[in-house]
């Protein structure tokens, strides 16, 4: 259970492509019940594991693009490579000392948690579709990771984000 536990956290750094620069005041509180900025989670972080964040988060930005250009050519074994290596993360996993990792767990919010975890889930998913072959489903699982970014950016950094500012996600029907 803590590996299980461990794993999900690992992944809590996939989508914070907003380390830098949140400032919304909502408090929020972390697993050990003290305040955070709900919109701030790096910032309760030390500057080396921030640093770390960044170099995930820029790595996940160009894997993003590199999907779409992929899934654009029907290139699935790039497909595969790629959505794995954002469901597993790229860089931080095995560069995380026990130490930080405690710290991930301790200071990064549960919905933080959750939507990153829904994050690497479908990136898994969409790497486990590429035997189908199928266009269609794999442009779905990208575009289920797009809406987590949007989610995860209009949650966590509207002041980075301000088109996203205000965005509520699930109340567009067509």
């Amino acid at each position: 259970m803590k590996t299980k536990r461990a794993l999900l956290v690992l992944m809590a750094f996939g989508v914070v492509l907003l380390a830098a620069a949140l400032t919304r005041a909502e408090l929020d509180e972390d697993r050990s019940g003290h305040p955070v900025k709900k919109t701030d989670p790096a910032q309760a972080l030390s500057p080396e594991l921030r640093q770390l964040l960044v170099k995930e988060i820029q790595l996940i930005d160009n894997g993003m693009g590199e999907l779409l250009s992929a899934i654009s050519a029907g290139n699935w074994k790039t497909i595969e490579s790629i959505a794995g290596k954002i469901q597993h993360s790229f860089i931080l996993k095995p560069q995380l000392t026990d130490q930080q990792l405690h710290e991930l767990h301790e200071k990064l919010p549960d919905e933080f948690v959750r939507m990153d975890v829904q994050f690497h889930e479908t990136a898994g998913k969409l790497a486990a579709i590429t035997h189908q072959r199928d266009a269609v489903l794999a442009t779905f699982y990208y575009s289920r990771l797009v809406d987590g970014c949007v989610r995860c950016h209009a949650s966590f950094a509207p002041q980075r984000f301000p088109g996203l500012a205000g965005h509520q996600s699930g109340t567009h029907q067509h």
